[in-house]
């Protein structure tokens, strides 16, 4: 048995995890979506509420289980900030960019320019659905309940965000990391995945499968994963 701690983007809420982690339990895991939007609520982003948050989750999974870390798009800009602070037996990244191995990065990567032409008045963000239209993310999310209750969650995160510099400890990416690409336009960070030796897994769908295709991507997931069980099951 593994725990996980699955952790969201910014841009969104727990709804695009929690169809994943309820398919992680019917495969006899543990799995946990803490609410990381309070972290967002004062006028940037606060690493302490973000860390009181998760070492909340964290105290109420189930113990002593090994803790994989899984996080999703924008939440990898987190894992600097959280990896060297927690007993991890492994994390991993799905389709998300992946900080850098050492020195300090924004978690704007390289997209700064497009934030700048969405940024509104009061310096945050639309919420995340209004930036590509109602007809893209009816491709990404093809039913309607889900849709809505994704859109409902998704916060106004404050640009000062995306400004943000994180010192990257030099062993953040310990004991053990893999990287799970849901869909093609994250193919580049897989690539690079590889090369620094992570075990990669790919498959050929949406950046939101998630939500929309758990039961595939809790088992594509656990797979990725078995050096972590096979490593714990031995005596």
């Amino acid at each position: 048995m593994v725990q996980f701690l699955l952790l969201h983007s910014p841009l969104v809420g727990p709804r695009t995890l929690s169809p994943l982690a309820v398919a992680l339990d019917r495969l006899g895991h543990s799995a946990a979506v803490p609410n990381l939007r309070p972290a967002f609520s004062v006028s940037g982003f606060s690493s302490t509420i973000l860390r009181t948050i998760v070492a909340q989750a964290v105290a109420e999974m189930p113990q002593p289980v090994p803790l994989v870390l899984a996080v999703h798009s924008g939440a990898s800009a987190y894992l600097p900030v959280l990896a060297p602070h927690m007993d991890l037996a492994g994390q991993v990244l799905l389709d998300a960019v992946l900080p850098p191995s050492k020195g300090t990065f924004t978690p704007s990567w390289d997209f700064r320019s497009e934030l700048d032409r969405l940024v509104e008045a009061d310096q945050r963000l639309p919420p995340w659905p209004q930036w590509w239209g109602d007809e893209h993310l009816a491709r990404v999310v093809p039913d309607p309940d889900l849709r809505a209750a994704i859109s409902r969650e998704c916060p106004r995160v404050p640009i000062s965000f995306y400004d943000s510099v994180i010192d990257v400890p030099s062993d953040w990416a310990l004991p053990w990391a893999g990287y799970l690409r849901l869909s093609e336009g994250y193919e580049p960070q897989a690539t690079l995945a590889g090369e620094r030796g992570w075990p990669v897994r790919r498959r050929t769908g949406g950046h939101l499968d998630t939500a929309t295709q758990p039961d595939e991507v809790a088992a594509d997931l656990i797979d990725l994963v078995r050096p972590v069980l096979d490593t714990e099951s031995k005596p």
